[in-house]
Parts: structure tokens; C-alpha cells; sequence
């Protein structure tokens, strides 16, 4: 029971002694998973920056996995990932049980359809997923999240993608977007990357009848990071960006 007690004063001159070093710092560190980065990117920093001029902000767009090893790591103070993907290398219980970060879903996605501004369906506002197979589709790789999602549909509506279904793999979330702007095919996506695209006039969105999974969008901030005023500013960035998509 004194080792305990003992150990308790410890702990919490640990957090006292961040808490200090937080307050000193003058940097921060943000990875964003490549949905949110295409949702948030330039906006939050413009946002971030006009708040703090003086600090010095690093923020980069990567993986799911890397958002979460180096949020783990302590290499980054925040992390902003979508929905864990269940094929993901990394401990998918640990992030969804909130084992060792603060993490707050700041929104939610859905789906959507999303094809360049000349194809057959631009005068459609909803279709039907037998409708979009006449397409060549472009999927990304499994390992993406969102991808295992749209195959578990696609296999729950009875359409094998190898047997079925044209199609085209990109390489990641950017190419697939790209080849869809380019003419190369059509792709089903985040609803809240397809109508940032659709508001740029790059491509036409359609909803999906069979498809209405809802998504979280969460922010994560490492257990090293202990500037309170720091996470609520943050999170009151994000939560005015959702609301205002």
C-alpha cells in the first residue's frame, strides 16, 4: 500500500513535469490519415496559424498505421484518422477502447459516388449499385479501411468484385480522386471528400441506395501532450470545419 501511494505522487509529478514542458513548447506535431487530410488539411492550418503565428506548426498526411504508431510513440501530439480499419497492422482494439490516448470522435462520413462531370449518371441524385457495375469502378487497395467496408457491402448485395465488376486499383486515396477526375472510371468514397471535390467542380457526386454505413472521424491526442487550452482549441477547429462542409 506505501509502494502504491508512493507511486501515485510519482505519476502525478510525471504529468506536472509534462504539463510545464507543454506550456513551454513552442512546436506541435499533427498526422492526418489521408481522408481527414483531404477534408481538413489546408483549412485547419490556416485556421491554426492565424491563432498562433509565432508557433512553429509540422503537419503531414499519412496512414492510418503511421497516424497511430507515432501518436503511440510520442513522435506526434495529434492525430486525426478516420474509422479504424479492421485489416489494419495495428492494434485495432487498443484504438478502439482507448487504451492509452484521448480520443474524441469529432464527426461522422458516410458514403457516396463519385464520377467525372461528363459520365452517363451525372443526371442521377441516387442509383442503385447494379447501375454503377456497367462501369469500370476504381477501387483502392484492401488494406484501406474504407475499401474493406465498400467490399463487405458489395459482397452483402451479392457482387463478387473479381467475377463482376471492371475495375481499376489505385494506388491511394489522391490517385484514385485524380483518376476519377481525369474520366478513368468512377469510384464509391468518403461523402465528406466526394462534396469538397464536387464544390471544386472537379467531379459529380450521387448517393448509393444500398449503401448508408456511417463512419467516425476522430481526433487523438498523445498521452504526452498536456495542453488543455491547446486539445480544445483544436477541437473546436474540427468541429467548425465539420459543420460548415
Amino acid at each position: 500500500k506505501k509502494v502504491y501511494a508512493i507511486t501515485l505522487k510519482i505519476l502525478d509529478l510525471i504529468d506536472e513535469t509534462y504539463k510545464v514542458i507543454y506550456k513551454r513548447k513552442n512546436n506541435i506535431k499533427i498526422e492526418m490519415g489521408e481522408i481527414p487530410s483531404l477534408i481538413f488539411f489546408d483549412k485547419f492550418l490556416d485556421r491554426f496559424q492565424k491563432s498562433h503565428s509565432t508557433m512553429k506548426i509540422e503537419i503531414k498526411s499519412t496512414s492510418f498505421d503511421n497516424c497511430i504508431k507515432d501518436l503511440n510513440s510520442g513522435i506526434v501530439d495529434v492525430a486525426i484518422v478516420g474509422e479504424a480499419c479492421g485489416n489494419s497492422k495495428t492494434n485495432i482494439e487498443e484504438f478502439k477502447n482507448n487504451q492509452i490516448n484521448e480520443k474524441l470522435s469529432i464527426c461522422s462520413d458516410e458514403f457516396i459516388l463519385i464520377t467525372p462531370l461528363n459520365h452517363p449518371l451525372i443526371n442521377k441524385k441516387m442509383c442503385h449499385i447494379n447501375e454503377i457495375l456497367k462501369y469500370k469502378i476504381i477501387f483502392l487497395p484492401y488494406k484501406y479501411g474504407i475499401e474493406k467496408d465498400i467490399r463487405n457491402i458489395l459482397k452483402e448485395q451479392n457482387v463478387l468484385i473479381r467475377k463482376k465488376i471492371k475495375k481499376i486499383i489505385a494506388e491511394n486515396l489522391h490517385q484514385q480522386i485524380n483518376m476519377v477526375i481525369s474520366g478513368y472510371g468512377i469510384a464509391i468514397t468518403s461523402k465528406r471528400v466526394g462534396l469538397t471535390f464536387e464544390k471544386l467542380g472537379l467531379v459529380h457526386t450521387i448517393s448509393v441506395n444500398e449503401i448508408n454505413i456511417k463512419r467516425n472521424i476522430y481526433v487523438i491526442f498523445s498521452r504526452y501532450f498536456k495542453d488543455d487550452d491547446l486539445k480544445n482549441e483544436i477541437i473546436n477547429i474540427l468541429s467548425q470545419l465539420c459543420e460548415s462542409q
